[in-house]
């Protein structure tokens, strides 16, 4: 992989300062796969946390549920199980270009 994109909500300076420790990422590391050359922490001007242009990029709770599950992990642990509204499993439209560059 070269290249990995991801979208999340937080302090930015201390996702960035957590972020910049990392050396390596992935199963292989201690084969010296993995490495990581660079990483760039920035904002980004929308909320992508949960939902791209409407539609779900995770499961949330949900009065209009689709069925029970954990929204945060561990997601087998059935004690913490609401109702939820499931995270569709297609790539909103747009997103993969914004993934490529």
């Amino acid at each position: 992989m070269s290249k990995l994109v991801a979208f999340g909500v937080g302090d930015i300076d201390e996702v960035d300062y957590l972020l910049r420790r990392l050396t390596h990422f992935g199963k292989n590391v201690r084969a010296g796969y993995g490495r990581v050359s660079l990483v760039d922490v920035e904002p980004f001007e929308q909320d992508w946390s949960e939902n791209i242009d409407g539609q779900l990029v995770r499961n949330i709770p949900s009065e209009k549920a689709d069925g029970m599950g954990a929204c945060r992990a561990p997601y087998w642990d059935k004690t913490k199980w609401v109702p939820i509204e499931f995270a569709t499993t297609d790539t909103p439209k747009g997103v993969l270009n914004i993934l490529k560059d």
